[in-house]
């Protein structure tokens, strides 16, 4: 996974979270979403104090407009190329 970015919602805690730490493990960069500001920003530096590349963006995925920003953000930062997580949790 080295050279690439991946977004992950629900990524503060639970099934997102280890889905991020995995990502971090392979090598990639990896932007979390989540709704809960402090856990996601915690678990952010946590991965990052860890080795990986992190970034948080507070978002409510239930919401087009923060989905659409959210999303614009990882291609803003991320020239690589770029993979999608959804967890289960997360709206379709």
């Amino acid at each position: 996974m080295k050279g690439k970015t991946a977004l992950v919602t629900g990524g503060a805690q639970g099934i997102g979270r280890g889905v991020a730490e995995r990502f971090v493990m392979a090598g990639a960069a990896v932007l979390l979403v989540d709704v809960e500001g402090e856990p996601l920003r915690r678990t952010a530096e946590e991965l990052t104090a860890a080795g990986g590349r992190c970034e948080a963006i507070e978002a409510d995925v239930s919401q087009r407009d923060q989905v659409r920003s959210a999303v614009e953000t990882c291609v803003e930062r991320s020239a690589e190329s770029t993979c999608w997580q959804r967890t289960p949790e997360s709206p379709a």
